[in-house]
This record gives C-alpha cells, sequence and structure tokens, in this order.
C-alpha cells in the first residue's frame, strides 16, 4: 500500500526544519514563518487555517486509534486519498521546498551556492576534444 501523501508531507517539513525534539507542529511554523512573503495573502490565510486538521489527520494514520480531538484512521484512510484533500498541503509543502532550494544556491559556501553551481554545469557541458 503506498503511504498517504499526508505522512509524506510531514516527514518533508520534519526534515526541512527539523526540531531538538520531534514536532510537527513547530516545523510547520518555523517553515511558514520563513515563506510568508513567498505566498500569496489566499493561500496564506488557507493554509494557516488548515495546518491543524492537517496534523490531525496525519496523526490519525499514525497512531490508528483515535486521539481525543483527532481523527480516527478509518475516519482519514478514504478522504487523504482524495487530490482535493491534499492539494493545499501539497501546495505549501512545494513553497518549502523551493524556499529551502533558493536559500541553498544563494548561500555562497554552499557547494551549490552562488555561481559554483553555474560553474560545475558549464564545466560539465564544456567540450575538450
Amino acid at each position: 500500500m503506498e503511504p498517504p501523501p499526508a505522512w509524506r508531507i510531514a516527514g518533508i517539513a520534519d526534515g526541512l526544519r527539523p526540531q531538538p525534539t520531534r514536532n510537527l507542529e513547530a516545523s510547520i511554523n518555523a517553515l511558514m514563518a520563513e515563506v510568508r512573503s513567498l505566498i500569496p495573502g489566499p493561500l496564506w490565510t488557507a493554509l494557516l487555517r488548515e495546518w491543524t486538521d492537517f496534523r490531525r489527520m496525519r496523526n490519525g494514520f499514525t497512531h490508528v486509534a483515535k486521539a481525543e480531538g483527532g481523527y480516527g484512521f478509518s475516519q482519514v484512510s478514504e478522504r487523504a486519498r482524495k487530490a482535493e484533500e491534499v492539494r493545499l498541503f501539497l501546495s505549501g509543502v512545494t513553497h518549502f521546498v523551493c524556499n529551502e532550494v533558493s536559500q541553498v544556491l544563494a548561500t555562497s559556501d554552499s557547494p551549490l551556492g552562488r555561481d559554483q553551481m553555474a560553474e560545475e554545469a558549464i564545466g560539465e557541458m564544456s567540450w575538450t576534444g
């Protein structure tokens, strides 16, 4: 069985901004703060409103049994397979990843940063003959 997108989205968020103690909410909050100026207003508002429900949905998969104020596996299993249920979160995590890539490319001490990536690509494409 293919893992639901909710698990993958949560894993990406945790991986981009790991916390000293595993905490999906803190990871998402840190990422949301970083991309605030990059996300269009309506998307930002929708994400802020829905991340709590996303965490509850993801926890329903992870813990199977329904937690107080949460969802159980049976409540979320079918819901999370529908594109319209996860589209917003996929958009949010896409912004997170693109922001991370742009930060790495803008960092001069990164192996890919500033002009180093361009020089590497030009070097690989050069014809020596």
